[in-house]
């Protein structure tokens, strides 16, 4: 799991002055990629050869992290390279169809409004709930269990949260309009979460990817395709907001 954007409030609220306004991003968005134990070890070694095609033709290191933004940017890692926009682009899309190809995960993210949002705290609390809403809804319908894995950072914050929701927690009902249904994370998390440094995860690094580019999908710009987000395809988990017919399919939008 990682994030792209921040919850906001890194400049003092001022008289009339919203605390969103200062933040880089109007949005807040938390990206999942969903692995199956059994096929972990298959994926990772399909992300190696991906990135040694990369090394091979465009000079990337092995060891470079991949950011969505400097990607999309071509800050970071890439200025170096020389590659175009239209190449970088390319880029992008074949590690998101790379994720569909590989038929190993799946993946949706969350993005919240922070204009609707009362502070920082209500956006990044109803970013990661709705994410970790969906991982108890995915393990409980595949009678399994789930360990997260999110980027370094969110470890104090992220672990409260999921012992909270562990004992007390309640979704939406499909059957009843504003009523709620109890359930809890208990049934399918294993332990705290594990957080890990994005530099060193090649899966945390497809998560950067897949939130960034839904970012984008919301929150569009002339330089970055609004519809990158759908080069995943079969990867998309599409039940992550299926009730939500509206919504572009696997990016839940936030709050709720």
């Amino acid at each position: 799991m990682d994030e792209s954007g921040d919850p906001g409030g890194h400049s003092a609220p001022t008289a009339g002055r919203p605390y969103w306004q200062g933040s880089p991003t109007p949005t807040y968005t938390v990206a999942c990629v969903c692995v199956a134990d059994s096929r972990w070890v298959s994926l990772f070694e399909q992300i190696i050869q991906f990135r040694r095609e990369l090394r091979d033709k465009f000079g990337f290191y092995m060891r470079a992290e991949v950011k969505g933004s400097e990607l999309a940017s071509g800050y970071g890692p890439w200025m170096g390279l020389n590659l175009s926009d239209r190449q970088r682009r390319y880029i992008y899309r074949r590690f998101l169809q790379m994720q569909g190809e590989s038929r190993a995960l799946r993946s949706y993210a969350v993005v919240v409004d922070k204009s609707k949002c009362a502070d920082p705290e209500e956006v990044r609390r109803s970013a990661w709930k709705l994410a970790l809403e969906r991982v108890e809804s995915l393990a409980r319908k595949n009678d399994t269990t789930a360990m997260l894995f999110p980027d370094s950072g969110q470890y104090v914050w992220l672990g409260r949260l999921s012992r909270e929701l562990r004992r007390h927690s309640s979704v939406g009902s499909a059957y009843d309009p504003g009523g709620t249904i109890a359930r809890p994370l208990l049934k399918v998390l294993i332990d705290d979460p594990v957080e890990r440094d994005s530099q060193h995860s090649y899966m945390i690094q497809l998560a950067d990817l897949n939130a960034y580019a839904a970012y984008r999908c919301q929150v569009p710009i002339p330089q970055f395709p609004r519809l990158m987000w759908r080069e995943l395809g079969p990867a998309i988990l599409k039940e992550a907001n299926e009730r939500h017919p509206r919504e572009e399919p696997g990016i839940v939008a936030g709050p709720r």
